[in-house]
């Protein structure tokens, strides 16, 4: 895995405070870390547990803006390999979309266990099928102990992108008092690198309750469900993004195009493309597809690994992004929504915390909606913020 340097802020003094074990001690993961360290106000963690083969206790942070209200869009922003959901605010651009166009962020934290993977990651099933005529299909993705892909089983990330959901709509009006309240005809799959693996996915398996994808940097792995229904899909790649060619030898996946080709194939949609040009690269779309859900792939010609506005990627043979693609993003997946509301099915929950305030105006304080709900003790990673410059290396897929 090649270490990527993110420059955010100075996260320079790192010391953990009765710390618990995790895959991950160089992201702060405790409950308060995005409401401390960003400039959003209450950005609250929400953990619970899960029966089956869920990862056991697997929390979100959820950040309601004061614009949101009564069916509210929810988008998922979901991190990269060995990243967390606290690094995201600072690069992906999404806290500021869910600011400025009243929609709920929901930002999941991988398997954090490191008796489950050796860093911080979603699960994602293979099989789809390649696109170069042979019958191999791509594999599993992307968490990993002692070098070998674990059994997505375990984590089964997917359908609990699905509970996430569910637990959102269900507690949101709670806690609010019926202030919030989430449109499920919308809701949208977004992520970076193993987050975009992980948002096809669950487009790919949980359909109907996908209204559309929009991702950066990642690849599909998982074949379609039986049951299937065609989901816009729009992706950014960066041609000059090497960190995917690092896993080449060790794992079959498709390519940009390749992912773009059997989305559309799976919609229905034209055979022919569209292609218009755009700052720095092109744009290609299958349109006419079933559902209305077209398929669209940016692709960058100086970009690399983090297609995102601003980032400097000279260290690693890209250039500055100059497009706001987390705009593109939005403008692509708000545009659509389900024809009809999906049913937010999940395992028995047991609600561990549900922090009982969101940044909405007047939002009351509740305690946990379980009864016998109990607020788990975590790690609380101090960090001692002494400019302005972030310097952290992390491993993002």
């Amino acid at each position: 895995m090649k270490l990527l340097l993110v420059n955010l802020l100075s996260l320079l003094s790192a010391t953990a405070v009765g710390a618990a074990v995790t895959n991950n001690p160089d992201c702060d993961t405790g409950p308060d870390s995005i409401t401390q360290y960003s400039s959003f106000g209450e950005v609250p963690q929400v953990c619970v547990q899960a029966t089956g083969q869920q990862g056991g206790e697997r929390c979100f942070y959820i950040y309601v803006p004061e614009c949101a209200g009564e069916d509210s869009p929810l988008v998922f922003d979901i991190h990269g390999l060995d990243s967390c959901p606290l690094i995201n605010t600072f690069y992906t651009g999404w806290m500021e979309k869910a600011r400025d166009n009243c929609f709920v962020l929901l930002m999941p934290l991988g398997t954090v266990d490191p008796e489950i993977s050796d860093g911080t990651c979603f699960s994602a099933p293979g099989g789809m099928p390649l696109e170069d005529g042979s019958s191999d299909v791509a594999d599993d993705c992307c968490c990993n102990k002692n070098f070998k892909i674990i059994d997505t089983d375990v984590t089964n990330d997917a359908d609990l992108m699905r509970l996430f959901a569910k637990t959102a709509t269900e507690q949101l009006p709670v806690v609010t008092e019926g202030t919030v309240t989430i449109d499920t005809k919308r809701i949208y799959m977004a992520g970076h690198s193993n987050g975009c693996v992980a948002s096809l996915s669950v487009a790919a398996l949980h359909s109907d309750m996908v209204a559309a994808v929009c991702c950066h940097a990642g690849t599909a792995v998982t074949n379609f469900a039986s049951d299937y229904s065609a989901v816009p899909i729009w992706m950014v790649s960066g041609e000059k993004d090497t960190e995917w060619q690092a896993y080449r030898p060790f794992l079959t996946f498709l390519t940009p195009s390749e992912v773009s080709s059997s989305y559309a194939d799976k919609n229905g949609c034209d055979a022919t493309e569209t292609v218009t040009s755009v700052a720095g690269g092109s744009i290609k779309t299958r349109s006419n597809c079933d559902n209305g859900a077209n398929v669209t792939a940016v692709s960058l010609t100086e970009s690399g690994h983090r297609p995102y506005k601003g980032i400097d990627e000279s260290s690693e043979g890209g250039s500055v992004t100059t497009l706001d693609t987390t705009e593109m993003a939005w403008e692509f997946c708000s545009s659509f929504s389900k024809s009809e509301a999906p049913v937010l099915s999940g395992d028995n929950i047991n609600y561990l915390t549900f922090s009982p305030t969101v940044t909405t105006t007047g939002a009351p304080t509740v305690t946990p909606a379980t009864s016998g709900a109990v607020k788990i003790k975590r790690a609380v990673v101090v960090i001692q913020i002494v400019s302005s410059i972030i310097a952290v290396s992390f491993v993002f897929m």
